[in-house]
Parts: structure tokens; C-alpha cells; sequence
């Protein structure tokens, strides 16, 4: 079950309302595999975005209710390749799944940094979710504000609100990860012998199993033949320039005042770690 994905094309009549959506769809009663399985199932015209949804399990980033809190998800108990998530629910650093990709990971940067901070929004929820890149696929135009989280709400001549959009044409680094991820799963790229004795049949084993089998012996292969390196710089300066920040105006360079440092001050457990990211 775990290598069945369903995707569909949805043609657009002239709604401009069409987009897409993705859900899990429940086995019938007496399956063989059992009536607790679901398949993911996504219907789309925004094709990628959807498709992502039901190969790589991955979330929406958008934002939508300002002051809204996410208290649908909890972090995974075991990371495994098939629990990695888009989102992090965790205020703390250093447990989020991209701390590889954060200023003081394997490419350390400066304090302006931008790719792997702690962006707030995710599943249409803004306190405690968090996202490891401003734009990404996985984001949209939807009720998303600019990227200071003190600026007051922003209105057009009309008197109506504006939003930012927040996707890329392309996925965050995080994202791409997990789809890369995702492929190697689905294909068995990861499975060694000893896997089947030492799982003894559980696939959560197998997941937590793989998951240290990437990080460990394939992450380091990937961060060097993908240049990692090279495209995070390429990412910091495209964040660099205001006009990809949406009203670049708003946001003055000041990386104290973004979502991550007001936010992991505010809750942070770990005094050393809060003090490695205010060094940087």
C-alpha cells in the first residue's frame, strides 16, 4: 500500500474557484490488506502542488488565520522516512527536521540568513507550525500576510485585504529533500538484507531504520552531488533582494524581528541552543 498513489487531472470549465485537493481515501469493508488502510488521493489542476501531497505526504504551508493555532499535529515519536514532514510543530531549533539546512548546519551562514529559519504557517495555522523557507511549492496565495509578523494588515484601493503569495514555482530545500527522499522509499532504493531480520516485520522499524541509512551513509552523497552548498547561497541571495520578500518594504533586514526569533525567544527550552542561533 505504501507504493499506491492516485493523482487525477481535474479540467477547469471556467471556475476560477477549480484548484485542487488531497485526502485519504478509506479501504472497503472486508479488504484483505484491512478496513483501517487509506490511499492518498490527490484531485488537481495545480498538479504539482497536489501530486506532492499524495507522493510525498507533504502538507500545505499556507497561513490563513493570523493568531490561529495548530493543535491538529504533534511531532512524529520516531523519525522515519515515512513520517518526514514539511511542517514542524516543535518552537525548538533545534528539533526541527531541517536543522541540516538551518544557519548553524552543514552550511553555516550568517545572521541574515534566511533558508532553514522557522517561518510560521502551515495547514492554514499560525502559532506553533513552521516552515523552513519563506516560498515554496507547498505554499500559495491564500490568506498569507507579508513577512514581518508586527506589520499591520494590508488593504488594496478597494478597501480589500491583500495576501502575499507565497508559492515558488519550485520546492524548498526541505521539500525536495523528502521527495528525493520519497523515490528512494517507494522504489526500495534503501532495503539491505539485514533490514528484514532486524525489523522482524514491523515497517515502523524499516522507516526508522531508512531514515538513519539517509541521514547517516546518503545525506552526506546528496549535500555533495546536489551542491547543497551552492544552492542554498543561490537561495539566500534570492531572499535577499526585497522584491522576492512580496512588499519587500516591510521587511527591514532586521532578522531579530522575524517569525523565528520573536517566537524561539519567546519559548525556547534550550539555552544553548537559543544562544547558538543569537550568535549567528
Amino acid at each position: 500500500m505504501r507504493n499506491c498513489v492516485v493523482s487525477m487531472a481535474v479540467k477547469n470549465t471556467g471556475s476560477s474557484t477549480v484548484s485542487g485537493f488531497f485526502g485519504f481515501v478509506q479501504a472497503p469493508p472486508g479488504h484483505a490488506l484491512g478496513e483501517d488502510k487509506r490511499v492518498a488521493v490527490a484531485f488537481a489542476e495545480g498538479y504539482q502542488h497536489e501530486f506532492s501531497h499524495a507522493f510525498g505526504l507533504m502538507l500545505d504551508e499556507y497561513i490563513d488565520v493570523r493568531r490561529s493555532f495548530a493543535t491538529d499535529r504533534q511531532e512524529p515519536s520516531h523519525l522515519s522516512v515515512f513520517e518526514m514532514w514539511n511542517l514542524s510543530y516543535t518552537g525548538e531549533s533545534h528539533r526541527v527536521h531541517w536543522f541540516h539546512l538551518s544557519p548553524v548546519g552543514l552550511s553555516p551562514r550568517g545572521g541574515a540568513a534566511r533558508v532553514g529559519q522557522m517561518w510560521k504557517g502551515g495547514r492554514g495555522k499560525e502559532k506553533g507550525v513552521w516552515h523552513p523557507e519563506y516560498k515554496c511549492q507547498m505554499n500559495g496565495g491564500h490568506q498569507n500576510y507579508f513577512s514581518r509578523t508586527d506589520e499591520a494588515d494590508q488593504f488594496n484601493a478597494s478597501g480589500n485585504q491583500v495576501f502575499a503569495s507565497l508559492r515558488s514555482s519550485h520546492f524548498c530545500l526541505w521539500c525536495e529533500e523528502i521527495l528525493t527522499v520519497k523515490i528512494l522509499e517507494k522504489t526500495d532504493a534503501f532495503l539491505q538484507f539485514q533490514d528484514i531480520l532486524e525489523a522482524a516485520g514491523d515497517i515502523n522499524v524499516l522507516g526508522r531504520i531508512w531514515y538513519r541509512r539517509w541521514v547517516d551513509a546518503l545525506r552526506p552523497v546528496y549535500w555533495t552531488e546536489f551542491n547543497l552548498p551552492g544552492r542554498i547561497a543561490d537561495r539566500e541571495a534570492y531572499f535577499t533582494n526585497p522584491a522576492n520578500l512580496d512588499k519587500g518594504t516591510y521587511f527591514d533586514g532586521d532578522i531579530s524581528a522575524t517569525n523565528l526569533m520573536k517566537a524561539v525567544r519567546k519559548r525556547h527550552k534550550n539555552r544553548t541552543s537559543m544562544l547558538l542561533w543569537q550568535n549567528y
